[in-house]
């Protein structure tokens, strides 16, 4: 196997996916606050005022992706589908954030296992895992 740096254009292309991961997993945790603060903060739309439910949102907001999926499974307001996603995303996320580096640095110096991270980093891109439908259990 042979070793050789990066290339600027790989390079690139890793930031751009690090970099869309990042801002993707930031609108998907957003969402779950939301929906998180309506189903088990407010419970019925109308019965906070608008300052009640801001404050709410924002104390959720300050959660991590971990503490809002134990929240929600907590009080049973995914599907049992969503909570199996959602924990695999949630493995993903954490690799992303947290161990991407470290655990991969040296993958990029061979071929195989750098397409390998590119690869890793497109799947956590697609967008159908963003577009998660939080359905309302009644």
């Amino acid at each position: 196997m042979n070793r050789r740096r990066i290339n600027d254009e790989e390079l690139a292309i890793l930031f751009n996916l690090i970099g869309q991961g990042i801002w993707y997993l930031q609108y998907m945790e957003d969402a779950l606050h939301t929906f998180i603060t309506l189903k088990v903060d407010i419970k019925k739309i109308g019965s906070v005022n608008e300052k009640e439910g801001e404050k709410y949102l924002s104390k959720r907001r300050s959660n991590t992706l971990g503490v809002s999926l134990k929240v929600a499974k907590e009080n049973h307001i995914l599907s049992k589908e969503l909570e199996t996603r959602l924990e695999l995303f949630l493995g993903e996320r954490n690799w992303l954030v947290h161990r991407s580096v470290n655990q991969n640095g040296d993958d990029l110096y061979l071929d195989f296992t750098r397409n390998k991270l590119i690869a890793r980093l497109k799947n956590l891109c697609q967008k159908p895992k963003f577009y998660i439908r939080f359905s309302v259990k009644k």
